[in-house]
């Protein structure tokens, strides 16, 4: 199956809706063995001229106003962490306002993380036989997005160490994160 068009319709870019991406494509990766591919569209959009929105680049005439959206991060830190495989979770909570996949390659674990809701949200996560790990996390208000030459909204990486394999996450509303651990 490919799966065509993913966006979120929203303004020129908020990070509630970069959080929707996110949570999509953690459906994606869940069903990886009948999902083979995605697109993701439009991707670039004029300032002066944006018939559709969000996009993953704006811009205007100047080279320097290339503006990376929210949706363009969240597609970042997914297709830099990918595993090859996916991995059962044990939760004692269901999904929404927090989604998760995980999946790992031979060297390394991959948790990602959303948070779709306007609380915190406290996560502990089990990762047995990891001593340390990276969190890459964005995280904004529910309406706040990067706008034309103002990104206010980016990633966050921080080194994490592991208590017998346990990583204590603090997810801030409106987040996507990616954990990944060795």
């Amino acid at each position: 199956m490919w799966i065509f068009d993913l966006e979120a319709f929203t303004s020129f870019d908020q990070t509630q809706g970069s959080c929707s991406e996110a949570v999509y494509m953690m459906g994606m990766e869940r069903n990886s063995d009948i999902v083979q591919m995605a697109a993701y569209a439009p991707l670039l959009a004029h300032f002066g001229f944006i018939s559709w929105s969000p996009t993953m680049y704006g811009f205007n005439s100047s080279p320097e106003t290339l503006t990376l959206s929210t949706s363009y991060y969240v597609q970042q830190m997914f297709s830099s962490n990918k595993g090859g495989t996916v991995l059962p979770v044990n939760s004692t909570a269901d999904f929404g306002p927090l989604y998760w996949v995980a999946t790992k390659t031979v060297s390394k674990n991959y948790m990602k993380l959303a948070n779709y809701g306007p609380d915190q949200q406290n996560v502990t996560v089990s990762i047995p036989k990891t001593e340390s790990g990276r969190l890459e996390m964005l995280a904004g208000s529910q309406n706040e997005g990067n706008q034309p030459c103002n990104v206010t909204v980016m990633p966050v990486t921080t080194k994490l160490k592991s208590d017998y394999g346990n990583y204590s996450v603090t997810m801030e509303p409106w987040a996507v994160a990616v954990l990944a651990a060795t």
